[in-house]
């Protein structure tokens, strides 16, 4: 496999990527590191605020996913192959953070950080086990600009500086 994770790409496009058996349409939009949006209603306007962000700093890719496919990290690690990605940042929703939070244990060599985004649950920044990657929990229930604020800075490391309100 080819990683082609530090390949610039520019620009936005919709493509279709053969995962396994599985013709997957995806978005993609931005340059630089890859970021995999893994959310159910990509056109809510969090979600469309957050790619849009994202895809200032970073490449997004953004698969049309289901919750609840049985096979859904042989599907992923598939679709990733097909891309011709080694290692991903993933920035899940609450549908597809269960599935995804498996994929990240099952292959942690394929995921760099997670952020998910839930109307329930903690908020923290930790890891799923210890010395693993990275991985973001934030409530949806925030204002979106500080939701998106939060997962630049995760996503970089922390290097994207806070803006001070006011």
């Amino acid at each position: 496999m080819t990683d082609r994770t530090a390949t610039p790409r520019t620009g936005s496009c919709r493509a279709v990527v053969l995962a396994g058996a599985d013709a997957t349409p995806y978005f993609r939009c931005g340059a630089g590191r890859p970021v995999v949006f893994l959310c159910q209603d990509p056109d809510a306007p969090l979600w469309t605020a957050l790619l849009e962000a994202v895809a200032g700093q970073f490449r997004v890719i953004a698969p049309e996913a289901t919750a609840g496919r049985p096979d859904f990290e042989r599907w992923l690690r598939q679709f990733l192959d097909g891309l011709g990605l080694g290692s991903v940042a993933l920035v899940v929703d609450q549908g597809l953070a269960a599935p995804a939070i498996g994929f990240a244990i099952l292959e942690p060599d394929r995921v760099d950080r997670m952020g998910v985004i839930s109307p329930t649950g903690p908020v923290f920044p930790g890891s799923i086990v210890d010395g693993g990657h990275p991985i973001l929990f934030l409530r949806d229930d925030r204002p979106p600009a500080e939701i998106v604020g939060a997962v630049l800075r995760f996503l970089d490391g922390g290097r994207t500086p806070v803006e001070k309100a006011g």
